[in-house]
């Protein structure tokens, strides 16, 4: 899994940079920041290899996004290193994009880049995407907002928020340890499970995000090619995707509703169990014919 981190309002440096070392253990293949100055300059940098001491820039910015990849569809390179970025949006994505269109060795979160500046230059439809994780992204088009932006794709987002209250500095990112939090005095921001978009603004203010309508394409199975299938496939074929929930939006003939041994509630590592014994089983009924 990938690394998040961001920050928003007068962030205290070594804070965001210790968040982002503590990233660096869930993706070292590549990094990158992006970041908006305080004069409206967007700026953004990718590299290959682990986050480095220093990477991020010291707190003089409206707001920074990072992230450290581990790569699990298209090759290491600079070209496949988040942030994304075009004249309309910027996105940094952790998760699994199911039906990207993209060429082999292509990252699948470019999938998500792209069809989210097609629907903010077009917003007649919602967007739809097959995929699970969590992005953080920026609407270029509006500087000075002072915010960030997440994505749910799935009701179990990995995602924390946390705020240091003497400064209204505020963090995201991935994970935030408790021990983290009391070195540098933040305090953790709850949140509610759900594919609702929404902005995060200095101290910890959370709010609906009403520009963008999302809506989860039923799942689809991966191409054989991804190396992300390959380890998702259990004895009795592909395990079900804990993060991935039914959309209520999808209507009930487009999706028909999960068994019970194929209801993706069900943690991953209890469906690879269900599916060994079903295979034993099946292997001692065999053995008495």
């Amino acid at each position: 899994m990938c690394g998040l981190f961001g920050a928003v309002g007068t962030y205290d440096t070594a804070t965001l940079r210790a968040i982002g070392a503590s990233m660096i253990a869930r993706g070292n293949h590549s990094w990158g920041v992006a970041w908006e100055s305080r004069r409206g300059v967007v700026r953004r940098e990718r590299v290959v290899g682990p986050l480095p001491d220093g990477a991020i820039p010291a707190a003089r910015q409206a707001w920074l996004i990072g992230h450290t990849r581990y790569a699990t569809t298209g090759e290491v390179s600079v070209a496949n290193a988040h942030p994304f970025a075009d004249k309309i949006a910027l996105l940094a994505h952790n998760g699994a994009i199911y039906d990207h269109d993209l060429a082999d060795g292509a990252c699948d979160s470019a999938t998500l880049h792209a069809r989210l500046s097609r629907y903010l230059l077009d917003s007649g439809e919602p967007l739809r995407v097959s995929a699970y994780g969590v992005a953080l992204w920026a609407d270029l088009r509006r500087a000075g907002e002072g915010t960030i932006r997440v994505l749910p794709l799935s009701c179990r987002h990995d995602l924390a928020v946390a705020v240091q209250p003497r400064t209204g500095a505020t963090y995201v990112a991935s994970t935030i340890g408790a021990g983290l939090a009391r070195t540098h005095g933040l305090a953790i921001v709850p949140l509610a499970d759900g594919i609702a978009p929404y902005t995060v603004a200095p101290f910890g203010t959370i709010r609906p995000d009403p520009r963008v309508e999302i809506t989860l394409a039923p799942r689809q199975v991966v191409a054989k090619s991804d190396p992300y299938a390959r380890a998702a496939r259990g004895p009795l074929g592909p395990v079900p995707n804990p993060y991935a929930w039914p959309d209520p939006r999808v209507p009930a003939d487009r999706e028909a509703p999960p068994s019970r041994d194929d209801d993706p509630r069900v943690p991953g590592w209890l469906a690879q169990e269900i599916a060994m014994e079903r295979a034993r089983g099946a292997g001692r009924r065999k053995g008495r014919q």
